[in-house]
């Protein structure tokens, strides 16, 4: 053992055998001890921070590759885009269809087989096929059939409008009614209610005049209808009474059969101001408002039940419509 240097030091190292073990100690001899254990340190400093640099650039690379991929996917989508021409408010078109934007905000598609397909801002959807322009009316489910037997599909948000621009108060938040066509919009509900609004609008080059009118159909085939006209209903009873202040008071009858659901409304009507409230079975109450239709001016001597006033009704009886098929409603 040789003799004790004071600049001689400890040296610590694994334990030759057994990494497990604790290290092992034993004096350095050498004169220079505590400087290479201090170029030690710095040594193994120097390769923490070249680690530490290297594992930045590595995440640095793996970030830039992410970028550079989600730009690619971007430029693809765009190329492609660019490719396939906009067929808004249509999902899409067969192939070579030209596409022209009307100077109204409308748009023009003129199908390779010669069909055109105008679609005005007013969700208005005309077919001119065989040189006659032909209104189609847009689906609940957003399609439109044409003439020909061929059917495409408009995006969805197209559809949809407000319940101010529907002329519909008191939906539930989830529910928005979609518009159908000139001044027409439809809102379904969750038990299949299907409410259908239209607006008085006069006549045009392509429409006819358009009177205010509700229907409410249910799954079961009964559809309620009010209109400047009265309430009437088909397929189902409704009955209808003549109250002081000269509205409608209306509800549906129940039709005895007690294994079917039974959709049952009941609401208010003052047909000739193009105002209804409604109750549907499902709970929810809804206002309508529309217009007199500008080509009609009232008056007369109708009631506002669409019987006249010169019939003598007695207000205290109930009028009832009795309804077995579409357009053979009577007294």
């Amino acid at each position: 053992m040789p003799d004790s240097n004071p600049l001689c030091g400890l040296l610590h190292c694994q334990h030759p055998l057994d990494p497990n073990q604790t290290d092992v100690q034993f004096v350095s001899p050498s004169d220079s001890h505590y400087e290479l254990m201090e170029i030690a340190r710095q040594l193994e400093g120097i390769r923490l921070i070249l680690e530490a640099m290297f594992n930045a650039s590595q995440q640095l690379q793996l970030q830039a590759q992410a970028y550079l991929l989600n730009q690619t996917t971007h430029a693809e989508s765009f190329i492609g885009r660019l490719d396939v021409p906009d067929y808004y408010p249509f999902i899409t078109l067969p192939p070579g269809t030209t596409v022209t934007n009307l100077p109204d905000g409308g748009r023009q598609f003129i199908l390779p087989g010669g069909v055109i397909i105008l679609v005005r801002t007013d969700h208005t959807v005309v077919v001119i096929h065989d040189g006659r322009a032909i209104n189609v009316d847009i689906s609940l489910g957003g399609n439109v059939l044409l003439p020909n037997g061929q059917t495409y599909q408009v995006h969805p948000d197209y559809l949809v409008v407000t319940q101010t621009t529907a002329g519909i108060e008191g939906l539930p938040p989830d529910i928005q009614p979609v518009c159908i066509g000139r001044g027409r919009y439809r809102t379904e509900f969750s038990d299949g209610v299907v409410l259908t609004v239209w607006h008085a609008l006069p006549a045009d080059d392509v429409h006819p005049v358009q009177e205010c009118m509700l229907h409410a159909s249910s799954p079961t085939g009964g559809i309620l209808v009010v209109s400047r006209k009265g309430v009437q209903g088909i397929g189902i009873e409704v009955q209808v009474r003549l109250l002081a202040d000269g509205a409608l008071g209306f509800r549906v009858l129940p039709d005895g059969n007690t294994d079917t659901v039974q959709y049952l409304y009941a609401g208010t009507a003052r047909p000739m101001q193009g105002f209804v409230e409604l109750a549907l079975s499902n709970g929810t109450t809804i206002t309508y408002r529309c217009g007199r239709s500008p080509d009609e001016t009232g008056g007369g001597g109708d009631d506002g039940n669409g019987s006249g006033s010169d019939d003598g009704v007695d207000e205290s009886t109930p009028v009832t419509f009795q309804c077995e098929e579409r357009g053979q409603c009577s007294l």
